[in-house]
């Protein structure tokens, strides 16, 4: 197949198509690459543009992807050759990215030392030295505070626990506990159970009797 022939010969309706196409959001679109001179600079040019525009969006899908439905939150936007006003919206989008994960990342972080039964743990309230706003600020003062009341809930419970298990002491609280037990007991357990006046569940539990229990207690 004969090459095509060159020419310095702007044709300006394939460059006007181009740019049409272009600005329909059509990154498919190419001027052809058998101009010389200046219609060929004008031809690279515009192609080099349409170009890194189509990869700057085809690296947009990949981590909104990645980020957004699979979870990878590591993943970010990576373009070489991205200079001056591409630049800055590839760092806008993930410093975008940065700032949406980082609340997520600290919430995981707190409640999984929740479920280790770490109570001391807090969500941070500052990014970088920036402080948490709108619904980042709401969800992390959400998640403090329910870590202090399961903080100031098992120190009560360690209290009663204390007073009854240890000091043999029975309050207001601590004689509405019931013993809900297995059947097996040590010799200890057996002997502070049988002195106990607390009302007393065993194995297996019937639900008439625990629906009957519940309704007397929160009389």
């Amino acid at each position: 197949m004969p090459a095509e022939p060159t020419t310095d010969a702007l044709d300006t309706k394939q460059l006007l198509a181009v740019l049409a196409a272009f600005k329909r959001g059509d990154f498919s679109a190419r001027m052809p690459v058998h101009h010389t001179g200046l219609a060929g600079k004008v031809a690279d040019t515009l192609n080099e543009v349409i170009e890194r525009e189509e990869r700057i969006g085809q690296e947009f899908d990949r981590v909104s992807l990645a980020v957004g439905k699979e979870g990878q939150i590591s993943q970010r936007v990576t373009v070489e050759d991205a200079p001056g006003g591409w630049g800055r919206k590839v760092s806008a989008v993930n410093g975008l990215v940065s700032d949406l994960v980082q609340p997520t990342s600290e919430m995981a972080r707190v409640i999984g030392a929740v479920a280790k039964g770490d109570l001391s743990q807090s969500m941070a309230l500052e990014i970088e030295g920036r402080p948490l706003k709108g619904e980042f600020m709401r969800t992390a003062t959400i998640v403090n505070g329910m870590v202090r009341q399961l903080g100031s809930f098992a120190a009560e419970v360690t209290r009663v626990a204390r007073e009854v298990g240890t000091d043999g002491k029975l309050g207001d609280q601590a004689s509405q506990m019931v013993f809900l037990t297995g059947g097996a007991f040590t010799p200890r357990a057996q002997a502070f159970l049988d002195g106990s006046p607390n009302q007393r569940v065993e194995k297996p539990f019937d639900a008439m009797q625990l629906r009957a229990l519940v309704n007397d207690r929160v009389r």
